[in-house]
């Protein structure tokens, strides 16, 4: 099961795709400028926002990619326009290469497309263990804005993303305690994935796209 949600506007369906450990709402303050031209609608990536972690631990990007295409299946809309950040992006550009015809354009930005370099297996399980010292429990939402924003990546925020992913992407939880979404354990396995997406995988991509 794969969760999408309808931001607004109308349109060409424009799909946004979030980067890795966030959520399709984060970025509806992006959403809000694009809706005076499309349908805006965002994804939550498998173990991200209100998509459930697979229950068979499958965190590949090539997976990613799958629930983009699902998406795109639900939607019944081809093609859409595409905007991706980082694991996002890859994920976007990995679906249209799989199933041509998806989208009409491609925006990306920082998309995790990988060469062929040495190293990559360990710094994912590098980034795997930074994640996995994440924080995911806060006494409340203001606490976790307060606190995530003094941190990188959340301080390069502004502030509307950062309020739009606490709204998103947290859960009640006792109380006024809110939990995140995207537990620290399934961040952790998205960067350990060994299957990655690769230049290889999408340089076949015949629409136009913007890096």
């Amino acid at each position: 099961r794969v969760s999408a949600r309808h931001l607004g506007g109308e349109g060409q369906l424009l799909v946004i795709a979030h980067a890795a450990g966030f959520c399709g709402g984060a970025y509806a303050p992006l959403a809000a400028e694009l809706a005076a031209s499309f349908e805006v609608w965002v994804i939550d990536l498998r173990g991200h926002g209100d998509s459930p972690a697979p229950a068979d631990g499958d965190f590949s990007w090539e997976g990613m990619a799958h629930d983009v295409l699902t998406v795109m299946r639900g939607l019944d809309r081809r093609p859409a326009v595409f905007f991706g950040h980082s694991l996002g992006g890859a994920a976007g550009m990995r679906a249209e290469a799989l199933v041509p015809g998806t989208f009409a354009a491609i925006y990306v930005y920082e998309p995790a497309v990988l060469p062929p370099i040495d190293g990559i297996a360990e710094a994912g399980a590098a980034m795997g263990k930074l994640a996995r010292q994440r924080r995911a429990v806060f006494g409340s939402r203001e606490e976790a804005v307060a606190r995530l924003g003094a941190r990188p990546p959340y301080d390069a925020m502004c502030a509307e993303a950062l309020e739009a992913y606490i709204a998103h992407g947290t859960r009640n939880g006792d109380g006024p305690t809110v939990t995140l979404k995207c537990d620290p354990d399934s961040e952790a396995r998205v960067y350990e994935a060994p299957i990655k997406i690769t230049v290889a995988q999408v340089s076949h991509i015949d629409v136009p796209i913007l890096i």
